[in-house]
């Protein structure tokens, strides 16, 4: 439906964080029963995938050969579950004329076997907490003022305006042609074509095993 121009007088701000799959960790009974899961995961979805997709596959792990099996299919659920659609959505929001704003955020919270999950922008935006899904009773993000009151201040903006830039940053829409991104990290500032060869390889079959919220259309 984002694609239809019906859309496009909505602004969209859309994005995601780093290790949004870890947020379930303890539901798979830790560490080692969360990769295991993992493995599962990336099996299943392998078995559906035709032999033009599969070699894909194939090709999106070799983009992340630096990294531990673990992390590997961390970064793939990742972008399955989150950012492929994500980015679908923004794209087809953009195409139809609509301003579009992507961030990712990398800043972890403070629980070091979290990182940046699902969910660590509201600890930021809201001074407030979520529960800790690894038991300790609340995440708390970093204590650094001037990172949460970026932050703050672009929410602020994008709600009051439709627009998140602040006198400092400028935020720059996001295309289909550029990609241009917003990252959260130690520094702040704008990336093109964040995961760039990566991302392109799993558009094609996002969508068919469910997760997905529309085909490519550039």
């Amino acid at each position: 439906m984002w694609g239809d121009g019906k859309r496009a007088k909505f602004d969209l701000m859309i994005g995601s964080a780093m290790d949004e799959i870890r947020y379930f960790v303890p539901s798979e009974g830790g560490e080692e029963g969360f990769a295991d899961t993992l493995r599962w995961i990336a099996r299943k979805d392998r078995t559906l995938l035709n032999e033009q997709e599969k070699a894909m596959y194939d090709k999106f792990m070799e983009t992340l050969a630096g990294e531990s099996e673990v992390k590997r299919l961390e970064q793939y659920c990742n972008d399955m579950n989150f950012r492929a659609g994500n980015t679908n959505m923004a794209i087809r929001h953009s195409a139809a004329g609509g301003n579009t704003y992507m961030y990712f955020m990398k800043k972890p919270v403070v629980t070091p076997e979290l990182g940046a999950i699902h969910a660590a922008e509201i600890t930021y935006l809201f001074d407030t907490w979520v529960a800790d899904p690894m038991g300790s009773g609340k995440i708390v993000g970093t204590d650094e003022c001037e990172f949460r009151h970026v932050s703050k201040e672009m929410w602020t903006n994008f709600a009051r305006t439709g627009n998140p830039s602040t006198e400092k940053y400028e935020w720059k829409k996001f295309s289909g042609d550029d990609r241009q991104t917003m990252v959260f990290d130690d520094t702040i500032g704008m990336q093109k074509d964040l995961f760039g060869r990566r991302e392109d390889l799993m558009m094609s079959w996002a969508e068919r095993l469910g997760n997905g919220s529309s085909k490519r259309v550039c």
